[in-house]
């Protein structure tokens, strides 16, 4: 079973790699005005608004790093790992990179990357393999715990520059986004 720790620790580091806790500009689709702390984005997690989590005073955080490593921790656990049903799944490597994708691109769309890459592996497609619902259920996870983890892995990372390059080439994103987003998948 993966360990919650170690995936935290991968995800929160690739955003923040002295976990620092400075507080940076993250603008998205919906708020391009949006900040983050340790990966954290304020348009995303608009409930840590009122926390302070990313407010500042005479331009440091008025919350401690300590106290927001921890909160940022919790969002990651409850709002990420657990919903991804990351306690059941079986491979380290296969929950870090799914954990991070998620904070990355957000469930439904990691969640989706993950089945695609599941039925790639398998060769089987839906409706015989799973659905592409964007659900991290026990089938998502029973049919990952199944795949070796050094074929489903290449492929996670296949399906997500897939879509990463897909976000780019639609407009929904700026193209200096792609080569940060696919150095991210190949660690």
């Amino acid at each position: 079973m993966a360990d919650f720790r170690k995936a935290c620790d991968y995800v929160l580091r690739h955003e923040d790699s002295t976990l620092s806790g400075v507080i940076v500009p993250d603008p998205t689709e919906k708020d391009p005005t949006a900040v983050a702390r340790f990966g954290v984005n304020s348009a995303a997690h608009p409930e840590l608004v009122a926390l302070k989590f990313f407010d500042k005073k005479d331009g440091t955080p008025s919350m401690d790093a300590t106290s927001a490593l921890a909160l940022a921790e919790d969002c990651f656990k409850y709002d990420y790992f657990m919903y991804l049903g990351g306690y059941a799944i079986d491979d380290q490597d296969v929950a870090n990179k799914f954990s991070d994708l998620a904070f990355e691109a957000g469930v439904k769309e990691a969640s989706e990357i993950v089945q695609r890459a599941v039925n790639s592996v398998t060769g089987n497609p839906a409706p015989i393999g799973l659905t592409i619902d964007g659900i991290p259920g026990a089938r998502t996870i029973a049919a990952m715990n199944a795949c070796e983890p050094e074929r489903l892995l290449p492929a996670i990372k296949e399906q997500g520059k897939i879509f990463f390059e897909g976000l780019v080439a639609s407009g929904r994103r700026p193209a200096k986004d792609l080569d940060p987003w696919i150095k991210r998948l190949e660690l």
